[in-house]
């Protein structure tokens, strides 16, 4: 029998949206991660199901990285994630759901009591844990959640809009030392969900109170009902005609991987997709270079921060080293912040083509520092240093 979501959350319209949606959990339950756009096709073509039907069946908000009814190919790269509604709409996923509320309740009330660390760096956002949502867990619901279950549960919990930030993987030897553990935890085991004053917007709700859920962060977002496909790729009102001019004006050309990821999205006047697109390119090249799956600016900081500064984006090689690779990474981190995460979580804002414009120069300007680091990393392979 097939699995659809409550009353009030969107639905696939058709069996090939059920697929790609059940593709996707799929892929996450094996490979720990969301599939990348082309690895889902794959998956799709070899299964028999059409990638572009099975998007045209897809009303928005069931995934992230898609556009509903397929008016923007995504570029191969572009992970593939799913909403709450989108693995409501999947078999076995019940247990999953409950416990990423259990994971918003816990958030309410760990941000409720958290005061910011003053100087201590890397801890400016309040934080939940394994261990600790295992006790949280036990005094409030029968279920059994396992590290398996949890994990999967903070996963999807980051693709909501109330969470900011999800790391994975071995941490360094300063945070054992500050918790006392005398073990560093396997990659696998290891999660940390980060969050902000967002999640106060969700209290009152119970693990069994998806639909509820649903709603609210829908009208958070600026999308209070559900909308078809149709609805979805009606043509938008034509725009105003842009501003004149100003006196004081450049031509630039854009590094190629931030004209292959917005070009198109700018030239359909999709600026906020434009943008985020922009951003999340930087974000892939910053992954493959260092290897780190880590996201936003827990990845900038893992990536750029002095003294263990994973790849070179500086030109400095004097005394303003250090002070340009602390600017770096902070600028690198506070993009993540200020402008890939409120165009990926939402609420939905309108970017004017100007900002979009400028901020695209921006996201420009940060890629060619990655082509520094590419540079220097070749030229490592190329000449090792002497032993």
């Amino acid at each position: 029998m097939r699995i659809t979501a409550p009353e009030g959350m969107p639905r696939p319209e058709g069996d090939d949206g059920y697929a790609l949606l059940e593709m996707v959990w799929s892929w996450l339950v094996n490979n720990s991660e969301w599939p990348t756009y082309d690895e889902l096709d794959r998956c799709l073509y070899q299964s028999g199901v059409d990638t572009e039907k099975a998007i045209q069946q897809l009303p928005p908000d069931l995934v992230w990285g898609i556009d509903a009814g397929m008016r923007n190919r995504p570029q191969d790269g572009q992970p593939v994630e799913l909403t709450a509604a989108g693995l409501a709409n999947c078999a076995e996923t019940g247990h999953v759901l409950r416990c990423m509320l259990l994971l918003l309740q816990q958030a309410i009330e760990v941000e409720r009591e958290w005061w910011p660390p003053g100087t201590e760096r890397g801890k400016q956002e309040p934080s939940i844990r394994f261990e600790a949502f295992k006790a949280f867990a036990a005094g409030r619901d029968p279920s059994h959640f396992d590290r398996r279950t949890v994990e999967l549960a903070a996963v999807l919990a980051f693709a909501e809009p109330w969470s900011s930030a999800l790391s994975r993987g071995p941490q360094p030897v300063e945070w054992f030392e500050r918790e006392g553990s005398s073990s560093e935890p396997s990659s696998k085991d290891y999660w940390e969900l980060s969050f902000n004053k967002r999640v106060r917007k969700y209290a009152g709700f119970g693990p069994d109170d998806l639909p509820e859920y649903w709603k609210l962060r829908q009208q958070l977002i600026g999308r209070p009902e559900a909308m078809t496909v149709e609805e979805a790729v009606r043509p938008a009102t034509a725009q105003p005609e842009p501003e004149p001019v100003p006196a004081l004006a450049f031509n630039c050309s854009l590094h190629p991987e931030i004209a292959a990821a917005s070009a198109v999205l700018m030239e359909k006047d999709e600026y906020a997709f434009a943008v985020l697109a922009a951003y999340k390119a930087v974000e892939h090249r910053i992954q493959q270079l260092t290897g780190l799956t880590s996201n936003g600016h827990n990845l900038m900081g893992a990536a750029l921060s002095p003294p263990n500064v994973r790849i070179i984006v500086t030109r400095s090689t004097d005394a303003n080293l250090e002070s340009e690779q602390r600017g770096m990474a902070a600028i690198f981190s506070g993009v993540m912040q200020a402008l890939r995460n409120p165009r990926a979580h939402g609420p939905n804002k309108v970017d004017e083509l100007a900002e979009a414009a400028e901020t695209l120069v921006l996201a420009s300007w940060l890629m060619r520092r990655l082509d520094i680091a590419e540079a220097a990393q070749a030229a490592a392979v190329v000449s090792p240093a002497a032993p």
